[in-house]
């Protein structure tokens, strides 16, 4: 039963990375943030694990160095109605993945606004059930790979893309088939 809402939180070191996220939640349930700036050279805006019932709602997440929202063996979490930009910008280096579910179940993003990142993945769905990208607006981000899933496929629908020269694959990783609006199978771009 945490809420933090109206913050804004990171730092300013030099270009590159530390040790940390900007937050981190571990073995947690009912966790809110909302209306924040998580920014900086914190690896993560919102990294947590074992955590449970996590929303992170109406904040911008910007300038981390690996990843905007990081979770591992955690359940029910929701990036909602979010700004998420410039994740991978201040290195010289890209970023991990812009979002990242690893060993989860119910991992959704939702009417996120994402642009201007540097990353090699859009989002990554490693042995996570239920992950879905929902009515997300992706522009101006340059990344090698949009989607990876091992074991379990995420689900886009309803999201917009611009600047599609600047995403190499579409998918990569197994258990993913891409589907267009007219119903037919897309191959690997």
């Amino acid at each position: 039963d945490l809420s933090i809402r109206d913050l804004t939180a990171g730092h300013t070191k030099d270009p590159g990375i530390c040790s940390g996220g900007v937050l981190y939640f571990s073995g947690c349930r009912d966790v809110t943030v909302d209306g924040c700036g998580l920014f900086g050279c914190g690896t993560v805006g919102v990294w947590a694990d074992t955590s449970e019932d996590l929303h992170v709602t109406g904040s911008r997440i910007y300038e981390c160095s690996s990843s905007a929202v990081d979770v591992s063996t955690c359940r029910n979490v929701l990036v909602e109605d979010c700004q998420i930009d410039s994740i991978g910008t201040t290195q010289s280096w890209s970023a991990y993945a812009v979002f990242a579910a690893h060993h989860c179940e119910n991992f959704v993003v939702s009417g996120c606004r994402i642009s201007d990142n540097w990353a090699d993945l859009l989002l990554v769905s490693d042995y996570s059930r239920g992950t879905l990208f929902l009515s997300n607006l992706a522009d101006n981000n340059q990344v090698s790979s949009a989607f990876a899933a091992f074991q379990f496929a995420p689900v886009v629908d309803g999201c917009l893309f611009t600047d599609q020269a600047l995403i190499n694959a579409w998918y990569s990783g197994d258990s993913i088939s891409v589907m267009g609006e007219d119903g037919t199978f897309l191959d690997e771009a």
